[in-house]
C-alpha cells in the first residue's frame, strides 16, 4: 500500500503540507476542497504502512456523538479502498478490516480515537497506543453561528490533548511525533489559534509560519476558474451570491477582511475609559477635536474608569456590565454614527463582540 501523493484535481494537496513537517498546521481554504478527506486517507495509508492511529478531535462530547460515526461515509466508496477494505465508525473509535473470504467474518482493527476536548480531563485517565496524526475540523466557528462556540484555553486544551495521547517523553520522543492539524474555512478573523500566536494581521496567501516556527498556516490561494464554478453552477452558490458568505465558501476571504475604520490614536486624544473582557484589555481614547474614539490596547493605569466585565472564569460579571451599561448605549449610538476607530482588525472585531451584549447586531 502506498502512500497519497500528488493531488486529484481541483482537491488540496496535502504532500507539500506534510514535507513541511510543523507541529501543528492549520489549512485555510474554501469549502469543498477535500481537506478532511484528503487527510482522513493519508492517515489510513499511515495505519496499513506503519500501524499507526490518528486521531480526531472535537469540541464537545456530544459533537463527538454526532459526528465522528460518519467519517468513513465517503471513504468506504474510494477506489484505493473499497475491493479491499471494509470501515466503519462509533462515537469513540474507527476501524478497518480486510474484506473476508466468503464465509469468514471480519477481523476489525482500530485504525482511530474520536476525542472530545471537553473532557480532556477524564482522558488523562486513559492509555492510548501511537497516533501520528490529530485532525481538528471546524477549527474556526463562523461568524454567524450563534450556537456553538470556542472553548476557554482552547488551544492549550489541544496541546493537553496531544500530551495524554502521545505521552512524549525523553525515551520516546523520537519513536511516533505527533502532529496536529486544524481545518477550517476563512469564515472569522478573530478565533483562537490566530488569538492565542498573536497574529493580528491577515496572512498572505501561501505557507506562513508563526509562533517560533510552531505553527504552519496554510492559506490557500482559491483557483479562480472553480470558485466561479461553485458560484454560477451549484444550488448553493447561486444562492449564497446574494450574500457576502460567499466570499468565504468559494473565494477564500475573510469576512472582515478589510481596513474599514482602522487608525492609531492621534497624539491629542485623552483617555476615556477601559474594559477587560475576556482576558482582553480595551483602552477607550477620545479626541474632541476629531469627534472620535479610539480603540486600542493601553489603559492608564490606577484609572477610576476601568471595568472589568467579565470574571476571572470567563463568567460576565453583572455588577460591573449594569454599571457601564450607560456608558455602552452611548458608545453603541457612536459605532453606528461610524465615530470608532480601532488600531487592529482583531480588535475591531472582539470589541464588535463585546458591543453586541448591548445592543449592536
Amino acid at each position: 500500500m502506498q502512500n497519497m501523493t500528488g493531488r486529484f484535481e481541483g482537491y488540496y494537496n496535502w504532500s507539500e503540507t506534510f514535507t513541511k513537517d510543523a507541529v501543528m498546521t492549520l489549512v485555510i481554504s474554501e469549502r469543498s476542497l477535500g481537506k478532511t478527506y484528503g487527510l482522513i486517507k493519508q492517515c489510513i495509508y499511515d495505519y496499513l504502512n506503519e500501524g499507526v492511529r490518528f486521531c480526531t478531535l472535537y469540541r464537545t462530547d456530544a459533537e463527538r456523538k454526532e459526528v465522528a460515526p460518519c467519517i468513513f461515509e465517503k471513504i468506504e466508496d474510494d477506489p484505493d479502498f473499497k475491493d479491499e477494505y471494509l470501515f466503519k465508525s462509533n462515537s469513540k473509535g474507527a476501524f478497518i478490516a480486510k474484506k473476508p473470504k466468503e464465509g469468514e467474518k471480519e477481523k476489525w482493527e482500530q485504525c482511530a480515537y474520536h476525542l472530545a476536548l471537553s473532557m480532556w480531563q477524564r482522558d488523562k485517565k486513559r492509555g492510548f497506543k501511537p497516533c501520528k496524526r490529530f485532525i481538528f475540523d471546524e477549527a474556526i466557528i463562523d461568524s454567524m453561528d450563534r450556537y456553538h462556540g470556542y472553548l476557554p484555553g482552547e488551544v492549550e486544551i489541544l496541546g493537553q490533548m496531544l500530551s495524554t495521547v502521545a505521552r512524549e517523553n525523553e525515551q520516546n520522543a523520537s519513536e511516533v511525533k505527533p502532529r496536529l492539524y486544524c481545518l477550517a474555512n476563512a469564515c472569522n478573523f478573530v478565533n483562537s489559534i490566530f488569538i492565542y500566536f498573536g497574529i493580528t494581521e491577515m496572512p498572505k496567501y501561501g505557507y506562513s509560519w508563526y509562533g517560533s516556527k510552531t505553527l504552519l498556516v496554510h492559506f490557500v490561494k482559491p483557483d479562480e476558474k472553480r470558485s466561479e464554478l461553485m458560484k454560477n453552477e451549484t444550488a448553493a452558490g447561486k444562492i449564497l451570491s446574494h450574500s457576502k458568505v460567499s466570499r468565504s465558501n468559494f473565494d477564500n476571504k475573510f469576512l472582515d477582511a478589510n481596513d474599514d475604520f482602522i487608525a492609531s490614536k492621534t497624539k491629542n486624544a485623552k483617555f476615556y475609559m477601559g474594559f477587560v473582557f475576556k482576558s482582553k484589555t480595551f483602552g477607550v481614547w477620545i479626541d474632541r477635536n476629531e469627534g472620535l474614539l479610539y480603540v486600542n490596547e493601553k489603559i492608564v493605569k490606577n484609572s477610576p474608569y476601568i471595568y472589568s466585565l467579565t470574571t476571572s472564569d470567563s463568567r460576565i460579571n453583572l455588577i460591573n456590565l449594569k454599571k457601564s451599561s450607560r456608558v455602552f448605549r452611548d458608545m453603541v449610538e457612536l459605532y453606528y454614527a461610524g465615530c470608532i476607530r480601532y488600531e487592529t482588525i482583531e480588535l475591531r472585531e472582539r470589541f464588535y463582540q463585546l458591543l453586541k451584549m448591548f445592543g449592536v447586531c
